[in-house]
């Protein structure tokens, strides 16, 4: 914990907060509450938050970053599979590779180039 930056922590917690209020929804078949809780923590507190305050780290492969900005990503995609349809077969049937911490990096590289 002692390399986590008050950004860092300030997003696992609110990661853990949604965790929770998924989680509590979910049992009820409150799909709404579940999904605006994901809708507003991946745009108003990943997105327009922690992406923006992080983003020079990001560019500069800070690791602890990356972690947390996946973490976010993966978790954020895992809470919404139950609701929505995921695609996560190509064609011919076949499960495609997980891009694993390489792709995901690249991937957060260029969107922190984008933006």
């Amino acid at each position: 914990m002692d390399q986590l930056e008050l950004v860092d922590r300030w997003l696992l917690s609110r990661l853990a907060g949604l965790v929770r209020r998924v989680s509590a929804a979910m049992p009820e078949f409150d799909l709404g509450s579940a999904v605006d809780s994901i809708y507003q923590f991946a745009w108003h507190e990943l997105a327009d938050w922690y992406l923006e305050l992080v983003k020079d780290r990001l560019e500069a492969g800070d690791e602890v970053a990356l972690w947390i900005t996946r973490t976010a990503l993966v978790t954020t995609v895992t809470l919404l599979h139950p609701i929505i349809a995921l695609p996560h077969r190509g064609p011919g049937g076949a499960v495609r590779r997980h891009p694993g911490l390489d792709g995901l990096e690249r991937l957060a590289r260029g969107a922190v180039r984008l933006g």
